[in-house]
């Protein structure tokens, strides 16, 4: 079975020990464990660069299979580091597979409508998935953003054993959210969510280089699901939400 990764990054991120952290060291890891792609983000634009690391990136992506670039956002209202409309428009127009990340916490911001308003439209009607850590929100916002925008999709990274509760009632209550597997270490974990949301709200994610992606290859492989189930999350759902796709 084939892999798909929702969760890696490259480049140094604070103090964080990283045995790896070049694009290609990241990719040639990914690639020794059957990942064939990856949504990427560049961990240096959590500090600074961010428009010139974005477009770096793209352009790696263009020429690359195994990359689906996850491009940093920031509100409009920091002038300097967001896009315009009109720059947001020809990326999004100009690449067939794209997701959006943003970095709450490092860069001081919300996942609030007042604070990204017509990004978050823009997203919205593109069929744009937007990556955000679970540690960076808080549920209650998340809810509120679902409550006003049902049709934007949200992909929660990092999800946590203590906070998956809250997360899976969520999940169900609202739609177009959906969870990565890279903190799932619960004993019969991916059957639980299985049974609680449904494989197609379940999107493998290894948290690579910051974990080893063959823990999370492991449990799925091994989980007491179907072969179907197995596929959503290994790459169906990323393929779908990567190519913007109606359903």
């Amino acid at each position: 079975m084939i892999f798909k990764d929702i969760n890696v990054s490259f480049g140094r991120y604070g103090n964080s020990k990283m045995y790896v952290s070049e694009l290609n060291e990241v990719l040639e890891l990914q690639k020794n464990n059957n990942i064939v792609q990856s949504a990427v983000v560049d961990n240096t634009t959590a500090k600074c660069d961010v428009k010139l690391r974005n477009n770096q990136l793209l352009k790696t992506a263009s020429v690359r299979t195994d990359i689906v670039p996850a491009i940093t956002l920031f509100p409009p209202t920091f002038t300097m580091e967001a896009y315009t409309k009109n720059e947001l428009a020809s990326i999004i127009d100009n690449t067939k597979k794209i997701f959006f990340k943003i970095f709450a916490t490092d860069h001081h911001i919300m996942l609030a409508s007042w604070q990204f308003g017509w990004m978050f439209d823009m997203l919205e009607e593109s069929n744009c998935s937007l990556l955000v850590k679970l540690d960076d929100i808080d549920i209650r916002d998340l809810a509120e953003i679902k409550a006003e925008r049902p049709k934007l999709r949200i992909i929660i990274t990092n999800t946590t054993q203590w906070k998956n509760r809250m997360l899976t009632q969520l999940i169900k209550t609202y739609p177009n959210i959906y969870m990565d597997t890279c903190n799932v270490i619960e004993y019969f974990g991916i059957e639980l969510y299985c049974r609680e949301i449904g494989s197609e709200k379940i999107l493998f994610g290894s948290n690579s280089p910051f974990k080893e992606p063959y823990d999370g290859i492991f449990t799925l492989s091994m989980a007491e699901i179907t072969n179907d189930e197995k596929e959503n999350i290994a790459f169906r759902n990323f393929d779908r939400l990567a190519g913007r796709s109606e359903f």
